[in-house]
């Protein structure tokens, strides 16, 4: 074997050798990306399985009850006060914030109960206060 015969056997091999690395990296890397989109799917898969569960949308009715209550009670409590009163400006905002969170828990709820859903009509939009909300006034 001469040395020229050696350096065309190298260059031959080496081709193959880098097309072979080349095919590994595909794989690798493609394999890597196909992780990465399967476990989102599964992140999202999991995600929607745990919002639909019943101890998901039975915590979130009861929050939505007791934010409601709350708007409620900050509304009594608006009634006894002057409109011109730093106070009642303070409830109004409390109310409004209270109302934003209510309709955020309404906007993940699968099945509204009957007592709350014409609440949630009147003034909730999009998961948040309807600007034609009562509340807003």
């Amino acid at each position: 074997m001469t040395p020229a015969e050696v350096a065309i056997g190298f260059w031959r091999w080496f081709w193959v050798g880098i097309a072979g690395v080349v095919i590994v990296a595909g794989i690798v890397i493609g394999g890597w990306q196909a992780n990465w989109w399967f476990a989102s799917h599964n992140v999202n898969r999991q995600t929607r399985l745990l919002h639909n569960s019943y101890s998901y949308q039975s915590a979130e009715q009861s929050d939505l009850a007791q934010k409601i209550s709350d708007v409620l009670t900050e509304t009594t409590q608006m009634a006894a006060l002057s409109p011109a009163s730093q106070q009642y400006a303070d409830l109004h905002a409390q109310r409004l914030g209270e109302a934003n969170l209510a309709c955020a828990d309404a906007s993940q709820i699968t099945a509204i109960p009957a007592d709350e859903t014409g609440w949630v009509r009147a003034n909730c939009q999009a998961g948040s206060v309807s600007p034609s909300s009562p509340l807003e006034k």
